[in-house]
């Protein structure tokens, strides 16, 4: 087992929902992917692009070195791949202007949900880069230190990627007027956020039950009531490592009301098994559930011990070490974490009022989803 708290949470969520807390090189790849399919992610792409132009230009790996171009009829070229590429693009913002005005469910929503799913923003993003590039590789052509015969042949593979994106973006858009399509990426969506949210139940609900399964080995209960005398035990309290343990106890109002200042970090289980695991200890025990980021007010009491003449000063405090505390986090907005999930709510419920049962079954599958998600977590917790 290892030795803290916050450790064990993490091995057993990842083993037990690897869907849930997936790698973080799986994680970031699929949050740059997210960011660069909105409209806020041109930058990226750009980015990319111009860093293609760059490694062709002073690195010249082999494979853009296949085709050979002479540097002056290089410059010629470049103006007539803009001239081919002008009038792609225009057609293609004809038919997608055509494709969007036919679209089946129309609301801001479902743009962008539909736009995400086809990707069209980075492609957008993408063949103006190319573009803007081109037409300034081309104002620049007097240039003698750029070799216009690697810029070209680097123009020439986006060029052909370009060519094949806007193939994929026709062929989304031809499904965009599907509402089929719409609720299935719908359902993509929202068990998504389903899983996002599953982030900040798993590891709490993890964490009190690791921390509650070492206890009651210990023979400790978490019965204590509200009303109940503990004045002949001995407690264990938690406290910044900056101050002293309080002279006096908190009250139970203390505890549980008002505003707490600070929250669980983590605590050290391997030091608290072996030192209440060695002593003979006997009569009621109690204990208050705790997790990660369990909200506590300084002077809070971790733990109550009937016999705690058991235990020397020095272990007692090392007991209390073993809390460790921090300035209480206070969350931000999550208000947009059920962003697709409200937008089905307010759907579903509109359309059985009007009694548009169309899409009802539908939209009833996708709840089926996220019961059977649900469902899965709370039986391995």
């Amino acid at each position: 087992m290892p030795k803290f708290l916050k450790k064990q949470i993490e091995l057993t969520a990842k083993a037990n929902f690897p869907d849930v807390y997936r790698p973080w090189v799986i994680r970031m790849f699929f949050t740059i992917r997210d960011f660069t399919n909105t409209r806020g992610g041109w930058f990226i792409v750009f980015l990319a692009t111009a860093i293609f132009f760059i490694i062709g230009q002073f690195f010249k790996p082999s494979f853009l070195q296949i085709i050979s171009v002479d540097n002056k009829e290089a410059k010629t070229i470049i103006d007539q791949r803009i001239s081919n590429l002008a009038p792609i693009f225009s057609i293609s913002l004809v038919v997608i202007g055509w494709l969007i005005t036919n679209i089946v469910i129309k609301d801001t929503l479902s743009y962008k949900l539909l736009f995400k799913r086809i990707y069209l923003y980075p492609i957008f993003y993408f063949i103006l880069s190319l573009i803007g590039m081109l037409i300034t590789f081309s104002l620049i052509r007097s240039s003698q230190i750029i070799n216009f015969g690697d810029v070209l042949t680097c123009a020439t593979y986006l060029i052909v990627i370009a060519l094949i994106l806007i193939g994929f973006l026709f062929v989304g858009l031809t499904k965009v007027v599907d509402p089929g399509f719409f609720f299935e990426s719908l359902q993509t969506e929202v068990l998504t956020e389903a899983l996002l949210n599953a982030r900040t139940v798993v590891k709490p609900n993890l964490g009190k039950k690791i921390y509650g399964e070492i206890f009651n080995k210990l023979l400790f209960s978490n019965s204590l009531r509200f009303d109940a005398d503990t004045s002949g035990y001995t407690k264990i309290t938690i406290t910044p490592e900056s101050k002293k343990p309080p002279s006096k106890e908190l009250t139970i109002d203390q505890i549980f009301g008002g505003s707490s200042e600070y929250q669980l970090e983590d605590v050290n289980l391997k030091k608290i098994t072996k030192i209440l695991g060695s002593k003979n200890l006997t009569g009621l025990n109690y204990y208050h559930s705790l997790t990660i980021g369990s909200a506590l007010s300084a002077g809070y009491t971790a733990i109550y011990i009937q016999n705690g003449d058991l235990l020397s000063n020095k272990e007692k405090k090392q007991l209390r070490n073993c809390y460790k505390i921090k300035k209480i986090k206070h969350p931000g907005d999550l208000s947009s974490m059920n962003t697709y999930l409200d937008y089905l709510n307010l759907r579903f419920s509109k359309d059985v009022k009007e009694g548009k049962n169309e899409y009802v079954d539908i939209m009833l599958t996708i709840y089926e989803k996220i019961y059977q998600l649900e469902d899965r977590i709370n039986k391995t917790m």
